[in-house]
């Protein structure tokens, strides 16, 4: 879908000594020069340009001086989106304008919640406060820990390619911390040799030889079938 938007120096056809009142015909219709022209703009680039705007007002409001520099680039605002623990609008905005999803904020922030109330089994609410401004579930039977994870998988699942997978595993295994099912999973569904390398590179060769084992006997399995 396009949009008309004026800007200047177009030529534009306009009637000339025509009464308001009148049809106007084509033999009425005379060019004339005119400071104003029309360019093209695409829904995407409206709505692109919205969630900056919008993105900014959200941002205003949990830290109002983080905003009052000019000219921040989008990517300058998706990390002060993170910051701010506004993640459904910092994934919006990458979509929107082409960044890489922020994935390796999201997941640091999962881990300090999850290692937090492993020592303590509770949270300060600085802790907890971003998760309810995203969508995240909130039911009894989830804990805070257990929230943050299942809305980090839900990203992840999102955006499911490798990149983002190697993104989040590579952020758990630097913390160190140990890696969830899930996680494991997807990694050796779209790349095995991919997240054995890469547990390696981490010095986590146990889970490296976990993964390794796991792909030759699916190897094996097949053969035989």
């Amino acid at each position: 879908a396009w949009i008309l938007e004026p800007t200047q120096y177009a030529d534009v056809r306009v009637a000339v000594n025509a009464s308001p009142k009148r049809p106007r015909s084509s033999n009425q219709m005379k060019e004339k020069k005119s400071n104003t022209k029309l360019t093209l703009v695409t829904v995407k680039e409206l709505r692109a340009g919205y969630l900056m705007v919008d993105s900014l007002v959200k941002i205003s409001a949990i830290k109002p001086d983080s905003v009052k520099l000019h000219n921040l680039s989008s990517s300058e605002v998706l990390g002060l989106l993170c910051s701010c623990g506004l993640y459904d609008q910092a994934f919006l905005l990458a979509t929107y304008h082409e960044l890489p999803p922020p994935l390796a904020s999201l997941t640091a922030r999962c881990i300090n919640v999850a290692q937090h109330f492993a020592a303590h089994n509770h949270l300060p609410s600085g802790f907890t406060e971003w998760l309810t401004l995203n969508n995240v579930p909130n039911t009894d039977e989830l804990n805070p820990a257990d929230r943050a994870w299942l809305y980090l998988q839900t990203k992840v699942e999102e955006h499911g390619d490798w990149e983002a997978l190697r993104q989040v595993l590579a952020q758990m295994l630097s913390a160190p911390f140990p890696p969830p099912f899930w996680l494991l999973k997807l990694c050796k569904l779209v790349n095995t040799e991919g997240t054995i390398r890469l547990c390696a590179q981490y010095d986590s060769l146990q889970l490296a030889v976990k993964t390794r084992y796991s792909l030759h006997w699916c190897s094996c399995r097949q053969r035989d079938t």
